[in-house]
């Protein structure tokens, strides 16, 4: 038997997570983020959870990604977090506007694989009331 479960998260970081990275292919950013995450599950707010990670990361160039909201031109990321067993992660953000519309983790050390992407979205266009 299995049940459906309602979950929803909110993140913040501190101080708010800003990358800026000069776009030539093979640029590096590193960074320190610290954040909290709060989640309800199925109506019950669970323990709020903190983290902090460094990453670095990498421009691979501009490319063209396709996803369920449709076909994109689209910065491409890699990144790995501090120490370098941890995985690499392949991000995809929307040229010109900072909107991550894919990402990609494999799997590593006997865990599944990490992918989203997004299913729908406007940008800057008027939404109707």
């Amino acid at each position: 038997m299995t049940a459906a479960v309602q979950s929803r998260s909110k993140t913040v970081y501190t101080p708010p997570l800003v990358n800026v990275l000069t776009a030539v292919p093979g640029g590096t950013i590193s960074s320190t983020a610290t954040w909290v995450t709060t989640t309800t599950l199925n109506g019950v707010d669970q323990w709020p959870v903190s983290f902090s990670s460094s990453t670095t990361g990498v421009f691979v160039g501009v490319e063209s990604v396709t996803i369920a909201a449709g076909t994109f031109n689209a910065c491409r990321f890699e990144q790995r977090d501090a120490g370098a067993q941890g995985p690499l992660t392949t991000r995809w953000v929307l040229l010109g506007h900072g909107v991550e519309l894919k990402s990609s983790t494999p799997a590593g050390g006997g865990s599944g694989a990490y992918e989203a992407e997004l299913s729908a979205i406007l940008v800057n266009v008027a939404v109707p009331n």
